[in-house]
């Protein structure tokens, strides 16, 4: 009896797993095995293996700007004819392709407005023989106006048309190898006048010209090469107002941005050059003739301020040098350090005529009075070899007055305008 109705038990289970099995066998998950071939499996295991739809639908990977994707194919179910992708910004494109499955047009909408059924068009290509380069596109903004326009040249070269907001009016056209990579780009104003033109050397460096914004015609304003290297950076020109003398060369890289401005005769008379340091220093040196230095002075940037043209800098300290060829000539005879006030002398610094400027010397400080508080004379960089101390009003040296303040006043100079920047993540010197 006992064994009867342990017989009755297992067949009741079995059944009950053969029921299961059947009412979910459709989606049976085979891993780590081949697929069985369909003539050899049972016929409740083919179920699950149906012939290819004409519509498949994907999911994308997390992280991804999709939303999802469609793709429709022939009647034989195999051959790909149309690829629609949702954006989850709500665009949409349509991918039709060929019978040899290589890519035909492309059709992108923006969203739909307000619930409306009508979508605006935002881009159209056509693609050749290929299915990857572009014979054609256009692309167009919101309001329905035209953005961009492209096409394939006779020469194998393609070239994109850029517009206004009118969707009229040129704004820049640009012409790239048949490998996509640009060889030259013009740049107009909205009345029609170039801006800027650039020229893409054959080991890649750009030939920039920009022109005058306020001329009625071309008139350059600014000529530079930029350089494919972080550290070869931009070197260029700067011009007259008619474009005809260049009154400033300039070098703008990684660690310092340089100009040196011309005289009438195109010869130096100042240099200008920005530190990226921490500190930032900006210094300005006035040349004489035989291109010597006259005057120097070091400036500091202020705390939280840009480097560069556009940053803002306090006078830190003046060189003054000898008017003259000799040895003197060629470096400072004396430093004068500034207080934080840019007016008040802090102190004075002369070194000896046979040591290089600061090695060996005398640095004497001074009381806002001008009068000395301290005499050091230095045997070298780090030995002082004796101090002197004196009370206000008691000791004047005549090697620390100044009589010419002039010498503190900034020279007169602009720069340029906005110069290249490097962008790390682009891995190029970026010109807007």
């Amino acid at each position: 009896m006992a064994s009867s109705k342990k017989l009755g038990v297992a067949l009741v289970l079995c059944m009950s797993a053969l029921s299961l099995f059947a009412l979910f066998s459709p989606s049976i998950q085979w891993s780590g095995h081949q697929k069985p071939k369909a003539d050899t499996m049972p016929l409740s295991i083919k179920a699950q293996f149906p012939d290819k739809i004409a519509n498949r639908i994907s999911v994308p990977a997390q992280g991804s700007t999709e939303d999802r994707r469609t793709e429709f194919y022939d009647s034989d179910n195999v051959t790909l004819r149309l690829r629609e992708i949702v954006y989850k910004n709500g665009v949409t494109s349509y991918f039709h392709f060929r019978k040899d499955k290589k890519a035909e047009r492309m059709e992108e909408f923006y969203p739909a407005e307000n619930g409306s059924q009508t979508r605006v068009l935002k881009t159209k290509v056509v693609y050749e023989d290929d299915g990857a380069l572009f014979a054609s596109h256009q692309s167009w903004r919101p309001d329905k106006t035209l953005l961009k326009d492209g096409s394939r040249q006779g020469d194998g070269t393609y070239r994109t048309t850029t517009y206004f907001a009118d969707g009229v009016t040129i704004e820049r056209v640009q012409n790239f190898t048949r490998r996509r990579v640009m060889t030259d780009e013009t740049v107009y104003r909205t009345d029609g006048v170039k801006a800027r033109v650039i020229l893409v050397t054959q080991n890649g460096d750009r030939e920039v010209t920009l022109f005058r914004q306020d001329a009625a015609s071309e008139i350059a304003y600014m000529t530079m090469t930029v350089s494919r290297s972080q550290y070869s950076g931009v070197k260029g020109n700067l011009f007259s107002q008619d474009g005809t003398k260049v009154i400033a060369r300039f070098e703008n890289g990684s660690f310092k941005t340089e100009f040196t401005y011309l005289d009438a005769a195109e010869k130096q008379h100042l240099l200008v050059r920005y530190e990226r340091t921490v500190a930032g220093h900006l210094t300005v040196e006035t040349i004489v003739q035989d291109a010597q230095v006259k005057l120097s002075q070091v400036y500091l940037r202020r705390s939280g301020s840009a480097h560069g043209c556009g940053g803002s800098y306090a006078l830190n300290y003046v060189d003054q040098y000898a008017a003259d060829n000799s040895a003197m000539g060629k470096r400072p005879f004396r430093r004068i350090n500034l207080a934080e006030d840019e007016v008040t002398i802090k102190s004075v610094a002369i070194p000896d005529q046979s040591f290089y400027f600061m090695g060996k010397g005398t640095l004497y400080e001074l009381y806002p009075s001008g009068f000395v508080a301290k005499k050091k004379v230095f045997q070298n960089h780090n030995t002082i070899s004796s101090v002197t101390d004196y009370a206000d009003e008691q000791y004047r040296e005549p090697a620390t007055e100044v009589t010419d303040r002039s010498i503190f006043k900034r020279a007169d100079f602009q720069c340029p305008g906005p110069l290249p920047v490097w962008n790390q993540e682009k891995r190029s010197w970026i010109i807007d």
